[in-house]
């Protein structure tokens, strides 16, 4: 499984985040130098992309068989930034303005 850890500082201490403490943890039982690296985006260079179970090169489009944990061909035509524009940040500004 892949966890999305803040950086690191010059010490080696994970940065203040929502999952500081499971890098807390991991550091704690020793889990460090076994990690694999959790990127967010690409920088479209040549390398390789997995998930479920797919191995595939960066820029070949696909969906990760994304059908097969039920979602629709709409949203995967639509793109993931399309639906956060629309959905996630309306949602996540009304909530900050609740506040």
């Amino acid at each position: 499984m892949h966890y999305p850890l803040p950086p690191v500082d010059d010490n080696g201490d994970y940065q203040p985040g929502v999952m500081q403490q499971l890098g807390w943890l991991f550091n704690y039982i020793g889990l460090q130098k076994k990690l694999i690296p959790y990127y967010y985006t690409s920088n479209k260079s040549f390398g390789f992309q997995y998930y479920n179970g797919i191995r595939l090169c960066i820029g070949d489009h696909s969906d990760f068989d994304a059908p097969a944990l039920g979602i629709g061909q709409s949203y995967i035509k639509a793109g993931t930034t399309a639906i956060i524009d629309e959905v996630v940040r309306p949602f996540a500004a009304a909530l900050y303005n609740d506040l």
